[in-house]
């Protein structure tokens, strides 16, 4: 009698697999029979749409079969490398294009058949594909009828392999633990996950494959959605310090601003004065774009909480950062008592002792620091409102330390990245969100231009000429050093200093400097001492020199659309408009649309949802935080519809039942703890 297979089984036991193919699965992360079921295809090859090329129809996908008749390998003028092919079919054909693909150069052999999957286009009279799918037609290539599923490889394994095993083991998709009860699945008329499984492994149409699509998307967003609500109910359920900001506290602080809030700064300030009243601690996220007056809030906010009695923390990701933001509160508190000290890792072993012995005293009411705030041995007297500044290039994790008191504080959180609404529910879905969407009247948009980069001496002659004249400039590098196509920082400014710039005083600054030195040179910038900064995106948050009004971004489709964004709004904050020029060598449709996009609009809002449906939201932050969980099935935009469902079910759920403790959704309870129960805090009980 043969056994069944189990799910714990290592796959090596599957049939044709073996020791040594069982290594090669493991690269791709599978190592027991359940890794391989979850091993789903990254994409289809649907064979109905096989079309003669004699018979394309324009921007309508489809694939195409034939010959290569020439391959050919080349640089643009930019160092960009594009492989050109032509491929036959009888009398017909079709020249295709693949840009940053040098793969395909040692791939693509002339007289061998290809299957190109994509959309063409017919350019004066000849019909183009750029950047389709190719994969080789051989025996094992199915030819018509089907639709195939396409499997993540490694060298050594085809995917006619992956697919026979995946075959091996699909009976043992009925032992997987469904997390959504039998009675919900029903409700919701959702197909069971063993059910979903199969599907994506042998669809027998479009219809199958969406459904059990959106059934994993679901599933999770789900998932998460009951961890962020458990979440909120816990904090609802805390007690923190409950401080009300009086007339004559809210008097004395505008007092400090030498100009009027807007009304966007104003509702903010309304909704977190609700906040710090309220039982519960607050957890706010307060989003603004470039120049919105996010920091006058965060200040009404700090001081609110100083009047009556309590301590607050201003944390930075960055030392330059931290040194400017104390710099602006010092700016704005020189006529008031606040006791206000800056906590770097670059202080010395007495001043770091000093600085920790008074906080814990209570002898200092605001501390700016980075993350030395959350390092060991910094203790609060009584620490009533954490601020966390650029809160994207901190983690879930790195938050909760913060707040890891006796009394747990208030906490305001600021982003100048604006964030998506799907986004907003999702990564910061257990904070209440404010948005400042105005900016202060009087400021001026800055005009953006696109430069090839052959035309890229044009601006710098511009940046140069201004430069004399005493205008301060700034050019952004996406790397120190260049690599490639690729010119690197450090490689510009020797270009710079021995050539056009030679009598202009230039600097430079990287993130592999040490701190007191990055922050001497930003100070000589800031006082003029130096005219042009020659920089990396350490600049992209913090610089803020009002006489700076023109950036040069080299390699600019290198950078995400949001630190394009942010990287413009150094320039103009003073008197002069600022001028971006964006030197690029974008090649491709996509990252050209992006910087047309960027010149098009200053409104981040805009840019951040453009970037977000463009890019999916893999990366629309532009860094990856530490303890961020990402999806594994869905993309936060592309499927927001399903995300807003999750979201309603998930606090229908807990409000019904906060802990999950209905034994129909102990398997769910069970998922969250281990995927959630860490980052979040989370602990069930019950």
């Amino acid at each position: 009698m043969t056994r069944s297979i189990e799910l714990s089984d290592n796959v090596q036991y599957v049939k044709g697999v073996g020791p040594a193919r069982a290594e090669l699965l493991k690269r791709l992360g599978v190592e027991t029979v359940e890794q391989l079921l979850w091993l789903l295809p990254r994409d289809y090859v649907d064979l109905r749409q096989i079309r003669p090329i004699d018979q394309l129809v324009e921007d309508e996908a489809c694939i195409v079969r034939g010959r290569l008749i020439g391959v050919d390998f080349r640089f643009t003028r930019a160092g960009v490398p594009i492989v050109e092919a032509l491929v036959g079919e009888g009398a017909s054909q079709l020249a295709v294009t693949w840009f940053h693909r040098r793969d395909l150069r040692d791939t693509l052999k002339v007289g061998e058949e290809v299957q190109l999957t994509g959309k063409p286009k017919s350019v004066d009279g000849i019909w183009r594909m750029t950047n389709p799918k190719v994969r080789p037609v051989n025996e094992n290539t199915v030819t018509s009828g089907n639709i195939v599923p396409v499997y993540p490889t490694t060298e050594g394994l085809r995917p006619e392999d992956l697919k026979s095993y995946v075959q091996e083991v699909l009976p043992a998709a009925d032992r997987l633990v469904d997390v959504l009860p039998l009675s919900f699945r029903e409700s919701k008329k959702l197909p069971s996950l063993a059910e979903s499984i199969r599907s994506l492994h042998e669809p027998k149409d479009e219809h199958e494959i969406e459904r059990a699509r959106d059934r994993l998307i679901y599933g999770e967003f789900l998932e998460w959605q009951l961890a962020l609500a458990i979440k909120r109910g816990r904090r609802q359920k805390q007690s923190g310090y409950r401080i009300k900001v009086s007339s004559e506290v809210d008097r004395r602080i505008r007092r400090l601003f030498p100009f009027p809030l807007t009304k966007g700064q104003d509702d903010a300030i309304a909704e977190i004065v609700g906040d710090l009243q309220g039982v519960s601690p607050m957890r706010r996220l307060l989003q603004g774009d470039v120049g919105s007056g996010k920091t006058a809030v965060a200040i009404y906010a700090m001081l609110g909480v100083i009047a009556a009695g309590y301590q607050a923390a201003f944390m930075a990701p960055t030392e330059i950062l931290a040194r400017q933001q104390f710099r602006v509160l010092d700016q704005y508190l020189r006529q008031s008592r606040v006791r206000r000290r800056l906590l770097t890792g670059s202080l010395s072993a007495a001043e770091r002792s000093e600085t920790l012995d008074a906080l814990f005293r209570g002898e200092i009411d605001l501390i700016v620091g980075t993350h030395a705030l959350v390092q060991k041995g910094v203790q609060f007297h009584r620490l009533g409102l954490v601020v966390i500044d650029e809160q994207h290039k901190f983690g879930v994790r790195q938050r909760a330390e913060m707040l890891a008191q006796e009394v747990p504080p208030h906490q305001l959180v600021m982003t100048a990245t604006p964030i998506p609404r799907s986004l907003a529910m999702t990564w910061f879905g257990d904070l209440d969100l404010s948005t400042i969407r105005e900016k202060p009247p009087g400021r001026k948009e800055p005009s953006t231009h696109l430069i090839p980069i052959p035309n890229r001496d044009q601006a710098y002659e511009f940046l140069a000429n201004r430069a004399r004249l005493g205008t301060l400039g700034i050019v952004v590098c996406p790397r120190i050093h260049g690599h490639d196509d690729l010119r690197g920082a450090s490689d510009i400014f020797e270009e710079m200093r021995t050539g056009r710039f030679k009598d202009i005083p230039i600097g430079l600054v990287h993130g592999k400097m040490e701190e007191h030195a990055k922050d001497e040179v930003v100070r000589q910038f800031r006082r003029g001492d130096i005219t042009v900064l020659v920089s990396t995106v350490v600049v992209e948050v913090g610089l803020d020199v009002p006489n700076a009004s023109i950036v040069l971004i080299e390699n600019a489709e290198q950078f995400g659309l949001s630190q394009l964004h942010q990287i413009r709004g150094r320039v103009g904050r003073g008197d002069q408009p600022g001028v971006c020029f964006l030197i690029h060598s974008a090649e491709t449709p996509e990252s050209r649309e992006r910087l047309l996009a960027l010149a098009a609009t200053s409104d981040g809002f805009e840019l951040a949802e453009f970037d977000a449906k463009l890019r999916g939201t893999g990366d629309t932050m532009g860094t990856r935080q530490h303890g961020r969980i990402r999806p594994r099935f869905g993309d936060f935009v592309e499927h927001a519809d399903l995300l807003q469902q999750a979201r309603d079910e998930a606090n229908h759920i807990v409000s019904q039942d906060p802990s999950l403790s209905d034994k129909n959704w102990s398997a769910m309870r069970r998922s969250i703890l281990r995927r959630f129960g860490k980052t979040f805090g989370i602990a069930l009980v019950g």
